[in-house]
């Protein structure tokens, strides 16, 4: 089995998956946790190269 996902017209490899709902159209993140998702998420920017 590949690795890759073939989608009909793309096809990609899926590392991680953030699903964030936000309810009642209230903020959903503190300026904290803003913050560091930014950090973690250029961590994992610098680890795959993306």
């Amino acid at each position: 089995m590949s690795e890759y996902i073939h989608k009909s017209h793309n096809v990609s490899v899926l590392l991680y998956h953030l699903v964030c709902p936000a309810k009642y159209r209230r903020v959903v993140f503190t300026d904290e946790v803003d913050a560091r998702l930014n950090e973690v998420c250029l961590e994992i920017a610098k680890r795959y190269e993306i």
